[in-house]
């Protein structure tokens, strides 16, 4: 009896142990996805960083879709137009525009950390089972 109790206990670790690995796995490429986001906004912040130096009606490759650009006059270098959501844009200023874009990205940095420091939870876990698994004899 006390043998399939410990057997069912095993059971039960290693089932707990694929799990803690699947949200690991799952964590780790959420982390990926937002370190890809902010290095984004850092070629967006670049970006606008430039475009006052640019010259009006200097021209533009403006993307249409992936890989698929436009030519384009530059009208303005002041100003930009941005995508608020459903469907609404605004005109903002080159200014106010990286100053939501640094903020977009430390908000992006901060669920990254918080997701890190997920990840070596999780991992303590596994550790801490497998240490339990193999303290009661069994590998």
């Amino acid at each position: 009896m006390a043998k399939e109790k410990q057997e069912m206990t095993v059971q039960q670790a290693y089932m707990e142990l694929q799990t803690l690995s699947q949200n690991i796995k799952q964590t780790q490429e959420q982390i990926q996805q937002i370190t890809m986001q902010i290095e984004e906004l850092g070629s967006t912040q670049q970006a606008l960083e430039d475009i006052p130096e640019s010259k009006l009606d200097s021209e533009l490759l403006v993307p249409i879709s992936a890989g698929i650009f436009v030519k384009a006059g530059l009208k303005a270098n002041d100003k930009i137009i941005l995508n608020v959501g459903a469907g609404t844009a605004v005109e903002k200023s080159i200014e106010k525009t990286k100053e939501l874009v640094g903020k977009q990205k430390m908000e992006l940095a901060t669920v990254r950390d918080q997701l890190a420091q997920q990840v070596q939870m999780l991992n303590a876990r596994a550790h801490a089972i497998q240490h339990a698994v193999e303290k009661a004899g069994v590998q």
